[in-house]
């Protein structure tokens, strides 16, 4: 059976990797299906340096039982024609990658 101590060891582990890239992105509540509440918060946007000073995750107003079973996706941002934007983007608009691209995260369940 899952565990919430799995469930947040896995939290953590989505939000440790996603900060390991160069990419500035946005972090995305998936949250479908836990619960009413959560269905409130479902692919809710958030910066990802603002999930990293203050998680969402668990939702504190969660009512499953016996957990919030929510977790981050995240999304890499671009600027207007298309390019990913790296965390140290310059203003003349050139980051370091030009193809556009998604990086997924999901849980695995073990």
């Amino acid at each position: 059976m899952y565990t919430l101590s799995e469930h947040l060891s896995n939290l953590n582990n989505s939000i440790q990797n996603a900060s390991s890239t160069n990419l500035k992105m946005n972090a995305v509540i998936i949250g479908s299906k836990c619960c009413k509440e959560c269905d409130k918060i479902n692919e809710l946007k958030i910066p990802f340096e603002e999930v990293l000073e203050n998680p969402i995750l668990p939702y504190n107003k969660c009512t499953r039982k016996p957990f919030c079973i929510c977790c981050y996706g995240f999304e890499c941002l671009s600027d207007e024609n298309g390019v990913l934007i790296n965390k140290e983007y310059n203003s003349s608009g050139a980051g370091i990658f030009g193809l556009k691209e998604i990086v997924v995260m999901r849980q695995v369940k073990k």
